[in-house]
């Protein structure tokens, strides 16, 4: 951002979302996260908050550790992690001697860069960085190694993340109750989608449509999302609707993967509640538009 924001000058919610419209416009497609907008600020209330919940931890008899981690997934440019150790340093500097890892998990090359430029090289916390370049469907399927298993009490910060990870859309079949997935093939197949039975109608119904893509739905045979109903059934509950539904399965399953690896664990999320509308409608766009279903729970994003 070139110029700070002059918050008290603002006339209320209104104002601020046409001044976050124009910002992004400024951006040019870059992302504009609270990190940046409210820098330090935002980044110091999850230092308190570490602060807070890793105190009594470390002073527990219950927990034999010297120490304590945090684990970030999805670090972004790194901005929030140097801002977070160095108020952990000036206002709790106890907490932060105590700190004896903080790992960034984080998909795209170009930002574990960006990491390794600011948190290795131009930051005074290097020793206490690792950073990690993983996939986080990698971690909610189990295919790669996330982390040890250990009863060292654990932060994990995930900022911005939920709303951009893959969620599956499931539906109970109104005559059969049988659960299926939604999914996309190509158009020059012959693409056929169960929202007839979804709604109560005997046959199935094509999708008549000259986009893209097309969205079907078929019996559940992806294994995160099979665990994930096992252990939750009502995810799949048939609603008032008996419409589809979205499942935030890939958040889930990293959630999942963090208790069975840190059980003494402190988890502090923060997403988007409102972002402008993306320009779906614009002639370069058209091409990549889909006829779906509407599902209660659609993503922000």
């Amino acid at each position: 951002i070139d110029a700070s924001i002059d918050f008290s000058s603002l006339w209320g919610q209104w104002h601020w979302k046409r001044i976050y419209k124009q910002l992004y416009k400024q951006q040019k497609g870059m992302w504009l996260t609270p990190v940046e907008l409210f820098a330090p600020y935002y980044s110091n209330a999850f230092a308190n908050f570490i602060s807070t919940s890793m105190k009594p931890m470390l002073e527990s008899k219950e927990h034999n550790s010297d120490g304590f981690q945090i684990v970030e997934l999805g670090g972004g440019r790194g901005t929030n992690a140097k801002a977070l150790l160095n108020h952990l340093q000036l206002h709790h500097n106890d907490v932060y001697d105590s700190l004896t890892e903080y790992t960034i998990f984080d998909t795209s090359p170009t930002l574990h860069e960006l990491q390794r430029q600011n948190l290795k090289i131009e930051s005074d916390h290097a020793d206490k960085i690792n950073l990690v370049n993983m996939d986080m469907m990698e971690i909610a399927e189990g295919t790669s190694s996330f982390l040890s298993h250990s009863d060292v009490p654990t932060t994990l910060i995930a900022l911005e993340l939920l709303d951009n990870l893959p969620h599956d859309k499931v539906a109970n079949c109104f005559e059969t109750d049988e659960i299926f997935q939604a999914e996309l093939i190509p158009i020059d197949n012959d693409c056929r989608t169960l929202s007839g039975a979804l709604s109560g109608a005997s046959s199935e119904a094509i999708v008549d449509t000259s986009k893209q893509y097309h969205e079907v739905f078929s019996p559940v045979c992806d294994p995160l999302l099979q665990h994930i109903l096992s252990i939750d059934p009502s995810l799949s509950t048939q609603l008032v609707s008996n419409g589809p539904r979205w499942i935030p399965s890939v958040a889930l399953g990293v959630l999942m993967r963090l208790f069975e690896c840190r059980p003494n664990s402190a988890v502090a999320f923060a997403d988007f509640d409102w972002l402008p509308p993306p320009d779906i409608l614009s002639p370069e766009k058209q091409n990549f538009m889909l006829a779906a279903e509407p599902a209660i729970g659609d993503p922000l994003i």
